[in-house]
């Protein structure tokens, strides 16, 4: 993407390994990114199992990770250090090659029983970036709960920094600028203190952005990746490149737990 050799993965595999899926992590269609071999959109890891308690609940929770979240609760409820008690199932729905690049999408039906809502992500990947469409469906069921908050997050890698222009966020790397996430203008940006596990035990500060809705009777969120030019300095960070500027980007969609 935009001249940088790019990794992207989508994760709709399972929540985990067989029934108990005792490593799995409430994370279904999150979103992770390398740029230039480096880690900018991350997994928050795992940190401990046993004795990490509620830090490694909140580490396999949905609001840590980089997808949709209602509620701010979990689209797989846990029930133990390697237990859930209630799964999401997720199915990839399609791939497509377009003009200027590739449709991958997946859903999950963790939040229908609470909500009556499936989710729905269609991630774009084109020659300058990435655009993340994610659409809740009605099941047509009645929710038993009520809809109070509807977030995407995206966590960046400690390196990483970030500053929020209007509903675009930039980032950066040690004041070159990797690239800008945009929402929609009925989405609010935050920054937020966040916790990374790059390995077993080890415990990293971090930042994660949050597009929160304005209004909760949206059912279709659009987020674009633009991906800078490499030595692009904060200072002159530019308006997104055309898809004809750039060659496209390698694209992997894979499980990760």
């Amino acid at each position: 993407m935009s001249g940088r050799e790019s990794l992207a993965v989508f994760d709709h595999g399972p929540l985990g390994y067989l029934s108990i899926a005792a490593h799995g992590h409430a994370d279904a269609l999150s979103l992770m990114l390398h740029l230039d071999g480096k880690p900018v959109l991350v997994d928050p890891g795992t940190y401990l199992y046993h004795s990490g308690g509620s830090v490694r609940d909140r580490l396999r929770g949905t609001a840590v990770h980089n997808t949709l979240c209602l509620n701010g609760t979990g689209q797989s409820e846990i029930s133990g250090a390697f237990n859930w008690r209630r799964k999401a199932t997720s199915e990839f729905t399609g791939l497509r090659e377009t003009g200027h690049g590739v449709d991958v999408s997946a859903q999950h039906d963790g939040y229908a029983r609470d909500f009556g809502l499936l989710c729905e992500r269609t991630i774009t990947v084109d020659a300058s970036g990435l655009t993340v469409r994610d659409t809740l469906l009605a099941t047509g069921d009645q929710a038993s709960k009520p809809l109070t908050s509807i977030s995407i997050g995206f966590l960046l890698h400690p390196e990483c920094s970030a500053r929020i222009e209007g509903t675009t966020v930039v980032v950066t790397r040690g004041g070159e600028a990797l690239m800008q996430i945009s929402a929609q203008p009925n989405v609010s940006a935050t920054l937020e203190n966040a916790e990374y596990s790059p390995a077993f035990g080890i415990m990293q500060s971090a930042t994660r952005i949050v597009f929160r809705a304005n209004d909760l009777k949206t059912r279709e969120f659009r987020t674009r990746i633009d991906v800078q030019s490499a030595a692009t300095s904060v200072s002159n960070v530019s308006p997104a490149l055309q898809p004809d500027q750039a060659p496209a980007s390698n694209f992997a969609d894979a499980g990760l737990r």
